[in-house]
């Protein structure tokens, strides 16, 4: 997974809508533009909103949304919250963050993620303390995702290590009879999939089910009471990682969203930058007024697309052209104060969104 937008802090909606939230990069500021993190007021009933800059932050720097709010890393590597602006003491390195449900993780790489990095470590964010998880240092691990209380961590060999809560619909893709992970274990039904590389491998949570993307096909389990799965099943619960039905299409991205109200969906990209969609559709946010979709549809309407998030009953697309687009009023629309065409990078969480560039 390259350089993506992750995670944050909870607990600062109201914040973001008063454009009071102020981020400066600690130490020296690195070469470039000043980039711009601008925030999209996105309720669980979608009515568009005016987007709010809350910060600005010097050199290559990426976000992502929590539930309500953020968390960035600076140039430096750190990780920089509302309340510690200038880094989180402890993460260095940092190259990906990912948001839970208040708590949060941080992939640290000194050496970067090419080849097969051991000296990565990941670490879990709680209230602004940071601890390495134990289990993770010096196994290579190389992406990281979360939701709520299911974690993943992916290493460059391809093992799936998952940890948390498996009662929730089987969300950590375990056997039916696990009901709890204590510490990051190796999945072997996920792992299995990988083919023993981290090539072509996306791992990402929602908040009642996962998916994990291997070679162009994704593989789905959890909750699929809205056809979260994709894969045209009319059971409520998949406990086994099984295939979404995408009729030949080969997919180069996907991502889970939604909340613990089962309206979860699905987004994926294929090479051409088309976006497919499934499952809650409730809201329109698979850009149709359709039903809920079980399997994969085309969101039609939208130019060509470079990344695609699912949030809480919306989904959120970044264009080619840095246009940034949003589906939760059952058709894609673009957000006209990002229509010059800016953006760089998006992230979409249950309450906010954003868009930096």
């Amino acid at each position: 997974m390259a350089r993506h937008p992750v995670a944050v802090v909870a607990g600062m909606a109201a914040a973001v809508l008063a454009g009071a939230i102020s981020i400066a990069a600690g130490g020296t500021a690195a070469a470039g533009p000043p980039e711009t993190v601008t925030y999209i007021w996105a309720p669980y009933q979608w009515q568009p909103g005016t987007p709010v800059t809350v910060s600005r932050l010097s050199g290559e720097t990426s976000v992502d949304e929590g539930d309500y709010t953020y968390l960035a890393t600076l140039p430096d590597g750190e990780v920089a919250t509302s309340t510690e602006p200038l880094g989180l003491p402890g993460p260095t390195h940092v190259v990906q963050v990912v948001d839970g449900g208040g708590d949060f993780l941080a992939l640290s790489a000194p050496s970067g993620l090419s080849g097969c990095p051991r000296d990565t470590s990941v670490w879990s964010i709680h209230r602004n303390t940071a601890t390495v998880v134990a289990g993770l240092t010096g196994v290579g691990v190389v992406q990281i995702a979360e939701a709520s209380n299911q974690r993943f961590a992916l290493t460059c060999r391809g093992k799936v290590y998952g940890w948390g809560n498996n009662s929730n619909f089987g969300a950590l893709g375990f056997p039916a009879n696990i009901k709890n992970v204590a510490t990051p274990t190796v999945n072997p039904g996920l792992t299995r999939l990988t083919g023993g590389t981290s090539r072509g491998v996306v791992v990402t949570a929602g908040e009642s089910f996962g998916s994990l993307l291997v070679h162009g096909q994704v593989y789905a389990w959890g909750n699929n009471a809205k056809g979260q799965c994709g894969c045209n099943s009319a059971s409520s619960t998949l406990y086994t990682p099984t295939p979404v039905v995408q009729h030949g299409v080969s997919y180069t991205w996907v991502d889970a969203g939604g909340d613990q109200a089962d309206n979860g969906n699905s987004v994926a990209l294929d090479a051409a930058g088309h976006a497919y969609c499934w499952g809650d559709n409730e809201e329109g946010q698979c850009g149709s007024s359709g039903p809920n979709l079980t399997e994969p549809a085309l969101v039609r309407g939208l130019p060509v697309i470079k990344d695609a998030r699912a949030g809480a009953e919306y989904s959120l697309f970044l264009g080619q052209n840095g246009s940034v687009w949003l589906a939760g009023a059952f058709r894609p629309d673009p957000v006209e104060a990002l229509a010059a065409g800016s953006a760089t990078q998006i992230s979409a969480g249950a309450g906010v969104a954003a868009a930096a560039g």
